[in-house]
């Protein structure tokens, strides 16, 4: 789900229809930049509000870093590199569709489908909306209560029901079964300049033995979370079994001060499509949308 909010005007949540009308003008005026981090840009390449509660969007990662295809000539038992040509990177694409119905409004919380894409992680719809907010959407306004004056922006973020966090799970039945931790520190000592130090990462990997569920599950968990220097903790990552006894391994949100908050996503595969789904479309598939409706529904 996708959930907006304004954390200094609690009771002045804007609702995701109208913020969506106004990216939309911003789309069709050529306002919007594109998100771009390690040499990719992220960005708005096409939008559709024509529908009565529904955002449909298609989004374009251009990534250079994506290697050139390789073809196997199955005749000769030879390859070729399909080259990229001037000015052309590698590009992918993954269509969101957002439920604004005003059904939703009272919580501020709308049903979402995102098309999941290898190397198009999901996180980056939400960090591309932030910015689009902070940079057209940010002010100034004085508060009714404190009298004073603070930032005033939108902002949205995912959510998911607690069936899906880490202690929805583990209260479910699911069962820890490891914990990969990847941690960077400073050697000492800095090989006499200590404008130059040396970093080192040290990569620790626990199984939990008896494989705990439940409250214990949850306790060791947060000892685990409790006990890490934030500082220096690069990348953590938890793998359980699920109620259903599916393996499962979730990368932690670095960011949330409770690690048992952080979730899973549920996917549903998408099948039966008339044409292939390609790597990137140029433009959004009313297929692909009638199916995400489903998963939604």
């Amino acid at each position: 789900m996708l959930y907006t909010y304004r954390n200094l005007f609690p009771n002045n949540v804007p609702v995701a229809s109208g913020l969506f009308v106004n990216i939309n003008m911003l789309f069709l005026a050529n306002k919007l930049k594109p998100l771009r981090y390690d040499q990719k840009d992220f960005f708005i390449k096409e939008m559709d509000l024509s529908e009565p509660g529904y955002v449909k969007i298609l989004f374009w990662l251009i990534d250079p870093s994506i290697p050139d295809p390789d073809y196997a000539d199955q005749a000769s038992g030879t390859k070729r590199t399909a080259k990229r040509g001037v000015n052309e990177e590698p590009v992918r694409s993954a269509h969101v569709l957002i439920d604004v119905n005003s059904t939703h409004q009272a919580r501020s919380c709308y049903p979402m489908a995102i098309e999941d894409v290898d190397r198009l992680p999901r996180s980056l719809v939400t960090l591309y909306l932030n910015k689009v907010f902070e940079d057209h959407f940010r002010t100034t306004k004085k508060r009714t209560v404190q009298k004073d004056i603070k930032t005033y922006k939108p902002a949205c973020k995912f959510l998911a029901p607690y069936s899906h966090t880490l202690a929805g799970v583990m209260d479910n039945g699911g069962v820890l079964r490891e914990v990969k931790v990847i941690q960077e520190g400073v050697v000492s000592p800095t090989f006499g300049d200590a404008n130059y130090p040396v970093f080192e990462n040290n990569d620790l990997q626990m199984k939990v033995k008896n494989r705990p569920s439940g409250k214990q599950a949850k306790q060791i968990l947060r000892q685990m979370w409790n006990g890490q220097n934030t500082k220096y903790l690069k990348k953590m990552k938890v793998t359980i079994d699920d109620e259903f006894s599916n393996p499962k391994t979730l990368t932690i949100d670095l960011r949330k001060a409770d690690i048992l908050s952080n979730f899973f996503l549920k996917k549903s595969q998408m099948t039966g499509f008339a044409l292939p789904l390609n790597l990137s479309e140029d433009a959004i598939r009313g297929d692909v949308i009638d199916k995400m409706k489903a998963v939604l529904a």
